[in-house]
């Protein structure tokens, strides 16, 4: 410890040898028995011990070992918290704040190494235990020259500050809490001070969403501070920057999540400008997809949140783009499908956007048809089902017609007085596409009311004819939804639509 410590700080910083595993030896001794040398150290305070001790051990603080420094700094933030019972904390502060000493090895180690933020906050929390305003406001702003780095270590410390808050005793609390609303002012840019203001947008979107999670009640004491907070995330979440646009959604979807939990007011503030962003967006994939994820989770994590106030306008939005979907659309209408809150209203728009789905596109239509089943099922009986299922099965029987269109052409002959006969042109799509929808009809054939099932019945017999009639085909697949033989059907069908036709005009207006 001679020569002013030379040696000492020299193996503190680099080790013996570049190795640091006897000093972090040496060091977790010195910590372990930290309370004796507190005491012989009180007992030669009139000899300045306390600055000699600090002085000599503050190479840790500036060590290329991370371990080094993790040592010394609990060595240091242990040694206040016995000289804060000694009465004797004030020349600890002198030395490591005022002096500026301790505080600018604090600020070297916690640029050099990551992950001690709670390191050096219980650092200067306990060297600044009896100064806790003027510490994080003055103190420490001096010692970082660059603004973005002292607003980036300010992020590290809001957590551990929370923690402390519910530690500490009410004046101390009161320091805290002044902390905070100086760098909310300078955050909102309301204190006047423009040099202090971070550079980075998104070092400012995470201190003021952290702050609004760990300190709501000093976040919302000033009505601007939160207007003035949202109107920055709904700004940056429409910018043309996809990756800031999607830190700024990521940051209003974690508001929300807490919002919800809390039931404040600004929960459907927030959920109305996430749902009007998605809709915004919804032909963006890479922010649709992010936005979906997203409710899904939340949705989630907070059941009682109703999802009606997304579907209304997200399912008018779809209705009129007719969006390319993928498979992000259907995870997320699956997702909602199986949600408590989903009404039958919405349940009915969530049915007629799948109805779109599965009846043009041959890759999906699988998907659809099970999340299609799975609401007809929850609200089978129900009037307003009935009416959208009676309308479903004409179209989806007449899109089979179409695909046999597609996928037959009548040969043309020399002779008109030939019968017609058909070539098959092979159309995967358009035969996947019948299949599925032969599948579901009769799925819903076998849980509906009879009124559907004899409407599904009395289509496809007339579809059967249809296809029969103009391409001299049979379509096997469809005699599964017909109840009995649709050739004997559709004749005895044609005898009653001849006699009716052999009877004069004279009896039919008589009778």
């Amino acid at each position: 410890m001679t020569d002013g410590n030379k040696y000492l700080s020299h193996i503190l910083v680099k080790g013996l040898k570049n190795d640091a595993s006897p000093v972090v030896a040496w060091l977790s001794q010195v910590f372990a028995w930290s309370d004796i040398f507190a005491e012989l150290i009180v007992q030669e305070e009139k000899s300045n011990s306390v600055t000699m001790v600090l002085n000599c051990l503050k190479g840790g603080l500036y060590s290329k070992h991370r371990q080094v420094t993790m040592w010394t700094a609990r060595i240091f933030t242990k040694l206040a918290n016995s000289f804060l019972l000694q009465g004797i904390l004030e020349q600890a502060w002198q030395w490591y704040a005022v002096d500026g000493t301790g505080l600018d090895g604090t600020a070297y180690f916690l640029k050099k190494h990551q992950g001690l933020g709670y390191v050096a906050f219980d650092l200067m929390a306990s060297m600044g235990k009896q100064h806790l305003f003027a510490l994080f406001t003055e103190y420490y702003k001096s010692v970082v020259e660059d603004v973005d780095q002292y607003w980036s270590n300010n992020l590290l410390f809001l957590r551990p500050l929370s923690l402390l808050v519910t530690k500490c005793n009410e004046q101390e609390e009161n320091e805290l809490e002044r902390v905070i609303r100086f760098w909310l002012d300078i955050l909102c840019d309301t204190s006047g001070n423009a040099k202090d203001f971070p550079n980075e947008k998104t070092v400012v979107i995470n201190l003021l969403v952290e702050i609004w999670l760990l300190f709501p009640n000093v976040f919302e004491e000033n009505e601007k501070v939160p207007e003035y907070t949202l109107s920055l995330l709904t700004r940056h979440a429409r910018d043309k920057s996809m990756p800031l646009s999607i830190f700024a959604l990521s940051n209003l979807f974690k508001l929300l999540e807490d919002f919800a939990l809390r039931k404040t007011p600004y929960a459907p503030l927030l959920y109305k400008a996430l749902t009007f962003s998605l809709v915004e967006n919804y032909s963006v994939m890479e922010m649709r997809e992010f936005a979906m994820d997203s409710f899904m989770a939340l949705f989630q994590l907070q059941p009682t949140i109703p999802v009606g106030i997304l579907i209304d306008p997200l399912v008018k939005q779809i209705q009129l783009t007719e969006p390319s979907y993928n498979l992000i659309d259907f995870r997320f209408f699956s997702s909602i499908s199986a949600n408590q809150r989903l009404n039958i209203k919405n349940g009915i728009q969530i049915l007629d956007v799948l109805a779109r789905m599965l009846l043009n596109d041959s890759l999906y239509c699988g998907v659809c048809s099970e999340q299609f089943l799975r609401l007809v099922r929850r609200w089978a009986g129900e009037e307003s089902m009935e009416r959208l299922l009676e309308k479903f099965v004409k179209i989806a029987l007449s899109s089979v017609i179409e695909g046999v269109k597609k996928s037959y052409r009548p040969l043309k002959h020399a002779n008109h007085r030939l019968p017609k006969k058909c070539q098959r042109f092979p159309s995967p799509q358009e035969d996947v596409l019948s299949q599925c929808v032969i599948d579901i009809l009769k799925e819903i054939k076998a849980i509906a009311s009879e009124d559907i099932k004899n409407s599904i019945h009395d289509n496809a017999l007339a579809a059967y004819g249809s296809i029969r009639q103009q391409f001299s085909i049979e379509l096997l697949p469809l005699k599964v939804l017909i109840k009995g033989n649709p050739d004997k059907l559709l004749s005895i069908n044609e005898n009653k639509e001849e006699k009716k036709r052999s009877i004069p005009l004279s009896l039919i207006h008589i009778s």
